[in-house]
């Protein structure tokens, strides 16, 4: 894979720092619901960058629902919602799309334990026969209410069995990176799901099933995470362009 260019890292930089400066002031109140935000040349003069940064900034936080742009009048603040929103775009842990809406994160460990890999989990991981994987099952609370639940599984010879553990904040996106391990893709399928189906997990539930295999740069896939998110309390978005 080739490296990313340096102007391209520089410009992806710039549109986060713009989208958390906004998703701030949004959170701030500075725009209610309902209200016209700055056209784009004013954040184009506020910001002092160019016109194409300030509409991926955007586009971002419409992706996560927090604004809805209108073609031809501008973009408004969106009414406020208890739901957690995440974009598909966006490849963060659930602890960080659960902090990022601004809400107090915990994750509880059920179990972490190691055995062979299964044919199935080997040919997913580009395994030899006999390794050995980790297998963790966490659930996710988002100011003390349970918002998802999910099961990972990493080569152990990639983290070292020395090495395992939990990272201070749960995120096992964390954990791989204290151990020099950096995901920067994943495929992912999305499935329903129904709590009765899952053990004791939110029993009467509908639940979002995100099946996602995860890749480091050098397309080397280091874990696969089945992640069960309660319908309701999480919100998934995905702009969509003709």
């Amino acid at each position: 894979m080739e490296p990313t260019p340096p102007t391209k890292t520089r410009r992806l930089n710039r549109v986060e720092t713009i989208v958390t400066a906004l998703r701030q002031r949004l959170n701030d109140g500075e725009w209610p619901p309902g209200s016209r935000l700055p056209t784009e040349k004013q954040m184009c003069d506020e910001y002092s960058t160019s016109r194409a940064t300030i509409r991926s900034a955007l586009s971002e936080l419409e992706g996560l629902g927090l604004v809805i742009t209108r073609h031809g009048s501008g973009t408004y603040s969106a009414a406020a919602s208890d739901s957690i929103r995440a974009d598909l775009r966006l490849l963060e842990s659930v602890t960080e799309t659960v902090q990022r809406a601004g809400h107090k994160v915990e994750v509880e460990f059920h179990s972490m334990a190691i055995r062979a890999a299964s044919a199935s989990e080997r040919k997913q991981l580009e395994l030899n026969e006999g390794a050995e994987i980790l297998i963790t099952q966490r659930t996710i609370y988002a100011d003390e209410v349970e918002v998802a639940f999910s099961q990972e599984v990493i080569p152990v010879a990639r983290v070292g069995r020395e090495a395992i553990g939990t990272s201070s904040d749960g995120s096992l996106f964390h954990m791989l990176e204290d151990h020099g391990l950096t995901v920067t893709s994943a495929r992912t399928e999305i499935h329903a799901a129904v709590g009765e189906t899952l053990n004791e997990h939110a029993p009467d539930e509908l639940l979002v099933h995100l099946d996602q295999l995860h890749y480091l740069s050098d397309q080397t896939p280091v874990m696969i995470a089945n992640t069960y998110f309660v319908e309701g309390r999480f919100q998934f978005s995905l702009v969509r362009l003709v």
